[in-house]
């Protein structure tokens, strides 16, 4: 189900909580409210959880991402009782492979972001803002690795990308729950939300007349359009090609994840994609190398590079295999073909 939304305008606006599905909200509120005796503690922690100091790289300081990740863990803890959203795990597992595996991604996204900044500088619509970015999570589950880029990063805008209602509703708890206002849910199919824009249909001349009154009207009116920009604002068009980064994790293999993200990223952007050991990541890329080219992608600059986390599960030799993130840079404009309709 797409959810209607208003898109980013660059720096200026970004509403959080503008995107819950309507049906969702008393399942949300339910779970998310604190009771009468708690609840001015809880706005207190959610007042310092991730809106503490910033430093001047951008990343919020080390005591208050604790708090806003432990008040993530705590809500996905109290939701998983009832709802399974991930496997059993101790607070310890879901520490590490939700948590720490998505902050390893961190200095690969800030590269890519970095060679963005020098056109957001000279973008007229940035609201005086130079150190913002837009970043999209395609299949964010439960909002890993985008809360953890939301929250160490304070001045991006971070949307969550999901199709399951239920996770669409878990992530809303956890970002309000960590105080985080830089985030936004976008409940869709990838391939709905990155659809290409249809075809405008051919008007009789009656229609066209029509369509010219209007306009005249409203020029004389000293109407602004403002109803019919927001109409054309809230297509789910408005995401194709509107982000700086695209960051997946645990989505599908590369030739799949290469035709489902790639069409959000705009030409000098970048996808970053969390992958599993060196060997396996290089054979992916090989075979995707086809559907990377065909999305818009730099084929030849794609860069395999190790982070700084490891497999859950130790190999023969007691030893863990260290992870990587794929970063393919784009280069033009993805095919109108894609993403193709599941």
């Amino acid at each position: 189900m797409m959810v209607r939304f208003r898109p980013h305008a660059r720096a200026r606006e970004f509403h959080a909580r503008e995107f819950r599905p309507r049906e969702l909200r008393a399942l949300c509120s339910s779970s998310s409210s604190p009771s009468p005796s708690s609840s001015s503690s809880t706005s207190s922690s959610q007042s310092t959880a991730c809106g503490g100091a910033i430093s001047r790289s951008g990343s919020s300081s080390s005591a208050s991402s604790s708090m806003c990740f432990e008040s993530y863990l705590d809500v996905l803890e109290e939701w998983n009782a009832r709802i399974a959203l991930t496997a059993p795990m101790t607070r310890s597992e879901m520490k590490s492979r939700h948590i720490d595996d998505s902050l390893a991604l961190l200095p690969s996204l800030d590269s890519a972001m970095a060679s963005m900044t020098s056109t957001r500088n000279n973008d007229n619509d940035n609201g005086g803002e130079t150190n913002f970015g837009l970043v999209i999570d395609v299949g964010s589950g439960t909002g890993m690795p985008g809360l953890a880029i939301a929250a160490e990063r304070p001045t991006w805008r971070v949307t969550l990308l999901e199709s399951i209602g239920k996770k669409c509703a878990f992530m809303e708890a956890a970002a309000e729950a960590m105080g985080l206002d830089n985030v936004r849910v976008v409940c869709a199919r990838a391939e709905d939300a990155a659809a290409p824009p249809k075809p405008e249909p051919k008007l009789s001349k009656r229609k066209a007349k029509a369509i010219a009154r209007e306009q005249d009207k409203q020029a004389q009116d000293g109407s602004d359009g403002a109803e019919s920009n927001e109409t054309a604002q809230g297509h789910p068009n408005a995401h194709r090609e509107a982000y700086d980064v695209c960051v997946a994790r645990a989505v599908a293999a590369m030739p799949t994840l290469a035709e489902i993200t790639l069409p959000f990223v705009r030409v000098g952007g970048a996808l970053v994609a969390a992958k599993g050991p060196r060997a396996s990541a290089e054979q992916e890329v090989s075979v995707a190398s086809r559907a990377i080219a065909e999305l818009g992608g730099d084929v030849d600059g794609v860069r395999i590079l190790d982070v700084a986390s490891y497999t859950g599960n130790a190999g023969a030799d007691g030893t863990r295999e260290q992870l990587t993130c794929v970063v393919v840079n784009k280069i033009s404009s993805s095919n109108s073909k894609y993403p193709r309709r599941a």
